[in-house]
């Protein structure tokens, strides 16, 4: 979605990519595991899956 020719815009999504290949923390889940953060203090990002046994759910705790 960068319009052509926006080298800048390319450059920042560039670097973006290199610093999260960089320091970002794969984590694998095992039958019955649960995973809990603070989405105002850690940035994350969930991979395509195929598995069609697998399950994840989302439950949002107001403060």
């Amino acid at each position: 979605m960068i319009p052509e020719g926006d080298e800048s815009a390319r450059r920042l999504i560039d670097c973006g990519g290199a610093l999260y290949e960089e320091n970002h923390i794969a984590i694998r889940y095992e039958k019955r595991d649960l995973a809990v953060w603070d989405n105002w203090r850690m940035p994350h990002s969930r991979n395509a899956f195929e598995d069609p046994q697998r399950h994840i759910e989302r439950v949002q705790i107001a403060g």
